[in-house]
C-alpha cells in the first residue's frame, strides 16, 4: 500500500486544517509549513493547557511541520493532551510506544 503524501493524512485526519479561529495556517501541498507566529501562537495556546493545542503540536513535531522533528517533544505534546483525556492523543501515544 502505497503511502499518501503528508498533506493529504494531515487534512484526512482533522488535525489540520485548524479551526476557524485558530491561526495556524494549514501546510500546503507546495510548502508543507505555517509561519513560525503561527507555531509561536499554538505553542502558547498548548503552555496554557490547551489540549487540542497540545495534540496538533505534538502532531507538527512528529511530522516536522514547521519545526524540526522530534519525537521526544511530539511525546511529551501528546502526553499533555493524553492526561487531560483527549483520545486522539491517547492514539497517537499508541502509535510512537514500542510494542514489548
Amino acid at each position: 500500500m502505497k503511502t499518501p503524501p503528508l498533506f493529504l493524512l494531515i487534512a484526512t485526519l482533522g488535525f489540520l486544517p485548524l479551526e476557524a479561529n485558530d491561526t495556524v495556517s494549514a501546510p500546503t501541498a507546495q510548502t508543507n509549513q505555517a509561519t513560525a507566529a503561527d507555531i509561536e501562537s499554538l505553542r502558547q495556546k498548548a503552555e496554557q493547557g490547551d489540549a487540542e493545542s497540545q495534540l496538533k503540536l505534538g502532531f507538527c513535531y512528529r511530522n516536522g511541520i514547521s519545526v524540526p522533528k522530534d519525537e521526544e517533544q511530539a511525546v511529551s505534546w501528546y502526553r499533555k493532551s493524553a492526561d487531560q483525556g483527549d483520545a486522539a492523543a491517547k492514539k497517537e501515544l499508541a502509535r510512537l510506544s514500542p510494542v514489548p
